[in-house]
């Protein structure tokens, strides 16, 4: 859907849409609603691509942030993870990749004080307590917890407003419920 609507902006180029089900019915039209800024991948190059489209997003759709009139502290504009004992990766492995991600967004805030759409970099995560999750989480079970300046993101309103902006764009035609099974290539007549 992006790459139709980034395609569509050459006012030379026409652009076809086909969805095997419909606009949005994969995960996501499913997607829980929060910006992940690239914390549940460990591979740190892969996070930190989901950062940058994160941050993306977020700066060519700023209205869509559930709270984000909140102060920055309000726990709706959080995330927690929680590293159990048994755990593909360990605590420290997952810091790793947590404070390469920080890094990345201080400098990207750096680079364009725009980019500054998570509140400030220092606050862009925290290593939580014990006594701050033990009353939902068996500690037990935790080897450690860290809280993150993620938002909810409004999907539902979200995948509306982007399938109106595809149905009124005068150069992106959408077919639904159409499944490719071939491509016919089409050779070049210019010499």
């Amino acid at each position: 859907v992006s790459a139709a609507l980034e395609l569509a902006k050459d006012k030379d180029t026409s652009v076809i849409l086909i969805e095997k089900k419909h606009l949005f019915w994969g995960s996501s039209g499913r997607n829980p609603g929060r910006m992940g800024h690239g914390f549940h991948y460990m591979d740190i190059e892969t996070a930190k691509m989901y950062l940058h489209a994160s941050v993306a997003v977020q700066r060519n759709y700023p209205d869509f942030l559930i709270g984000k009139d909140l102060p920055v502290d309000h726990p709706i504009r959080h995330g927690r993870y929680f590293v159990t004992k048994n755990s593909l990766y360990n605590f420290d492995q997952v810091m790793e990749s947590y404070r390469a991600l920080q890094s990345e967004y201080a400098t990207m805030v750096q680079q364009d004080p725009a980019n500054e759409v998570f509140g400030p970099p220092e606050k862009f995560l925290r290593v939580l307590d014990v006594h701050e999750y033990s009353n939902y989480v068996n500690p037990d079970s935790v080897e450690g917890a860290v809280e993150t300046a993620e938002h909810l993101f409004n999907w539902p309103e979200f995948s509306k407003h982007i399938r109106q902006l595809l149905e009124e764009h005068p150069r992106i035609k959408i077919y639904e419920n159409m499944e490719v099974t071939y491509i016919h290539p089409r050779i070049s007549r210019t010499v």
